[in-house]
């Protein structure tokens, strides 16, 4: 068994779950963002050199709730 299959037993379910977004209107920029994160990069860092958006923090779009949360 691997470690991430003995976690999934532990985990327990969101509460809350913030939906974020980095804005790149290049596909290519996009690309380089998606791997910094895939790579285990912290989200504020790669949305701070990143985004194009305003905020440069990666702006908040929602937080869904166990209710509203779909899939």
């Amino acid at each position: 068994m691997s470690s991430s299959q003995s976690t999934i037993g532990k985990l327990k379910p969101a509460t809350s779950i913030n939906v974020r977004h980095i804005l790149c209107e290049k596909h290519g920029k996009k690309e380089e963002a998606l791997a910094r994160l895939n790579k285990g990069e912290k989200f504020d860092a790669v949305a701070r050199d990143m985004s194009e958006d305003k905020a440069r923090q990666g702006t908040s779009l929602t937080t869904f709730t166990p209710p509203e949360r779909r899939v």
